[in-house]
Formats: structure tokens, C-alpha cells, sequence
């Protein structure tokens, strides 16, 4: 999803559809990581040189991370 302010969370059923246990993938979604949850797994994406960094928001997401070995 690219969401374009808050309401798109809610108009999506994006908290919802995370609370049954579905994984997310929301475009430019760190602004509104408070109303998603808080707890989330960011990928951030570099051009020069070529690189993805991922980095854990809360305990759940840092679980995750640590279950990939990242």
C-alpha cells in the first residue's frame, strides 16, 4: 500500500488485517507507524551504493529480524 495521510489506515482495514496475523507492506509508511501500531520492520533502500537496511521498531519486529539472522 502507499498510504496518503492517516485515514487511508482505517479506510484499508490495515490495523485490522494486521491484528488477524497479515503481514504489511505499506510505501513510505513510517510516518504513520503510531496508527498501525508502532511495531513494525523498516526497510530503508539506498541507491549509491546499492543496499537495503532493515530495522526493528518495537519487540515483535526485533524478534523478527532475529529469527531472519539480520
Amino acid at each position: 500500500y502507499r498510504l496518503s495521510d492517516a485515514n487511508d489506515v482505517a479506510a484499508l482495514g490495515l490495523v485490522e488485517q494486521r491484528d488477524e496475523g497479515k503481514v504489511l507492506f505499506v510505501e513510505w509508511g513510517e510516518p504513520y507507524l503510531d496508527v498501525l501500531g508502532g511495531d513494525a520492520v523498516v526497510v530503508e533502500l539506498d541507491v549509491s551504493p546499492r543496499r537495503a537496511r532493515l530495522r526493528a521498531t518495537g519487540p515483535c519486529s526485533t524478534a523478527r529480524l532475529e529469527g531472519l539472522g539480520a
